[in-house]
C-alpha cells in the first residue's frame, strides 16, 4: 500500500513489528546494478490489484491518500500476511505515488481497521522508500522506543539512497536549498527541525533489522549510509548494507538482484518465523 505522506503526516498509519539484533561493524557488501537511471527494467505487474485513491486521513482540509496495492489472487480465507508501506521519493515536495517507477514496487499495507479487509497481520508490517522517501521509512523505522508491536512502530525497513542526516553534514551543494526549504530554516546554524528529521537522532536498541542500500557517488552522499550503518549496528540493530559502484539513485539501483535481496530481507523479518522482539535486558 502505498501513500501519498506529506513530510508531517507520514506517521498518521498505524503500524506494528517484530525485530532481531544483529551485528556491529560499518562494512557493506558491493553491488553492480545493471539498469541505467532511467530504470528501464521497471514494469507494473498487471496482476496486482490496486485500489487507487483512498482516504487515510486529512491535512488542513486537504485529503491524504493511499494506493492499496494487493497480491493476485487472494484467498480470503487464507491466513494474514505481512504488510509494507512504501513511501515515494521526490524531495519530500513531489513525485507520484502512481508514477511507473513506484508503482512497479506497489506491494500491500494495513491500517488495524483494515487488517480484515486487507488480510494483513499488524504483528508483520514493514516499511521501503527511496530518496526523501527513504528518509521518511528511516524515520519512521527509528522514532519511538520499546515493544514494536504497539503505535506506529515497524518491523523491518529497507531504505535507498536517503539523506538521513539533515544538520548540514555530508551534501552536496545543490541539495542544499531542497533540504532547507523542507526544513523550514534560512541555514543549518540553529535549525531546530534539522535534527528530530534525521532519523539518526532516534536510533535505540529497540529498533528494527534494515537493508540499506547506495550508490558511492550519486545525489546523496554515501557518508549519509555510512554513518547511518554505523549508528545502527552499534545500537545492535540488524543491517544488511549494499553499495553499488556508480551514480544510480533511489529506485534506479533496483536490478533484480537487489530487488531479490530486499524481497529475501522481507521474508526473512516479516515471515511468519521472524524471531520475537528480544527485551531491552536480553540485549
Amino acid at each position: 500500500m502505498r501513500a501519498a505522506l506529506p513530510p508531517t503526516a507520514f506517521a498518521v498509519a498505524a503500524l506494528l513489528a517484530l525485530a532481531g539484533c544483529g551485528p556491529t561493524g560499518s562494512d557493506a557488501s558491493p553491488i553492480d546494478p545493471r539498469i541505467d537511471a532511467a530504470g528501464t527494467d521497471l514494469a507494473t505487474d498487471p496482476d496486482v490489484e490496486v485500489l487507487a485513491d483512498l482516504e487515510y486521513g486529512a491535512a488542513d482540509g486537504t485529503p491524504l491518500l493511499l494506493d492499496a496495492c494487493l497480491p493476485p489472487e487472494r484467498d480470503p480465507s487464507a491466513a494474514a500476511g505481512p504488510g509494507i508501506l512504501v513511501v515515494h521519493g521526490g524531495n519530500w515536495r513531489e513525485g507520484r505515488k502512481d508514477s511507473v517507477g513506484w508503482r512497479a514496487v506497489c506491494t500491500w499495507l494495513r491500517a488495524p481497521e483494515q487488517a480484515a479487509r486487507f488480510g494483513i497481520d499488524p504483528e508483520r508490517l514493514g516499511v521501503f522508500g527511496g530518496s526523501a522517501g527513504g528518509n521518511l521509512a528511516a524515520l519512521l523505522g527509528t522514532t519511538g522506543r520499546g515493544a514494536l508491536t504497539q503505535g506506529s512502530r515497524v518491523a523491518a525497513v529497507a531504505e535507498l539512497s536517503g539523506p538521513i542526516d539533515l544538520t548540514g553534514v555530508a551534501i552536496t551543494d545543490d541539495f542544499i536549498p531542497i533540504q532547507l526549504e523542507y526544513l523550514g530554516c534560512a541555514s543549518f546554524a540553529n535549525c531546530p527541525t534539522a535534527a528530530p528529521a534525521s532519523p539518526g537522532t532516534h536510533v535505540d536498541p529497540t529498533d528494527p533489522p534494515f537493508l540499506v542500500a547506495h550508490s558511492t557517488a550519486e545525489k546523496i552522499p554515501l557518508a549519509q549510509s555510512d554513518r547511518f550503518v554505523e549508528r545502527l549496528r552499534a545500537a545492535g540493530i540488524d543491517v544488511e548494507y549494499y553499495v553499488a559502484e556508480g551514480t544510480l539513485h533511489s529506485i534506479a539501483l533496483l536490478d533484480d538482484d537487489l530487488k531479490s535481496r530486499i524481497l529475501a530481507f522481507f521474508a526473512r523479518t516479516l515471515g511468519p518465523s521472524a524471531p520475537p522482539l528480544v527485551p531491552d535486558a536480553a540485549r
